[in-house]
């Protein structure tokens, strides 16, 4: 099958906050253009990447991007061959990380989801999405948990409904709780 095709991506910051932060989706095969906040040229010896988690910044202080233009490998999405993909080992500690307080009904969820499922990061994510698309519903008209409840555990067990916010902090957390890596990003489209 080989790696899928580069994909071109053009990007316009409108807010300054977030100019130094390279948003790719997928793995940066080559670097077009980058333009600053004036739409002058900079050069590409100003980026860095993060080996730990594979984020691309702008690593010197006063440079900030206003544009930029880059080829990205895009992820894999075979199933079969994310299926077939070795999972990381060992686990890295910072994307299991739970809030202490986490109440333990949360913890019996996860396990319970998963039960019977290989023990694969692919198989537990997907097991994990499913039951979240099957037994709670989208919905903007939300209202915050009650001060001092979980986040995560009103939405899995009290309200049942939320927007993405809703559904990505109780896929990471779920995930998290039977020892599958999981980050939350938010922003990038």
């Amino acid at each position: 099958r080989g790696a899928p095709e580069p994909v071109e991506q053009r990007v316009e910051f409108l807010s300054p906050e977030l100019s130094r932060i390279v948003f790719a989706g997928g793995r940066i095969v080559h670097v077009f253009e980058l333009r600053d906040l004036n739409g002058g040229r900079v050069s590409d010896i100003h980026l860095r990447r993060s080996e730990e988690s594979g984020a691309v910044t702008v690593g010197t202080r006063g440079v900030r991007l206003g544009s930029y233009r880059i080829a990205v490998e895009p992820p894999e999405t075979d199933p079969a061959a994310l299926a077939a993909d070795a999972a990381p080992s060992p686990a890295s500690p910072r994307y299991l990380q739970l809030p202490e307080e986490l109440p333990e009904r949360v913890r019996e969820l996860a396990r319970a989801i998963v039960s019977g499922v290989p023990d694969h990061p692919y198989w537990r994510a997907l097991a994990v999405q499913e039951y979240l698309r099957n037994h709670y519903t989208y919905s903007l008209d939300t209202s915050p948990p009650p001060e001092g409840m979980d986040f995560a555990d009103h939405f899995l067990f009290e309200s049942k409904k939320g927007y993405c916010d809703h559904f990505s902090t109780a896929m990471v957390v779920l995930l998290r709780a039977v020892g599958v890596e999981a980050r939350w990003v938010k922003g990038f489209a």
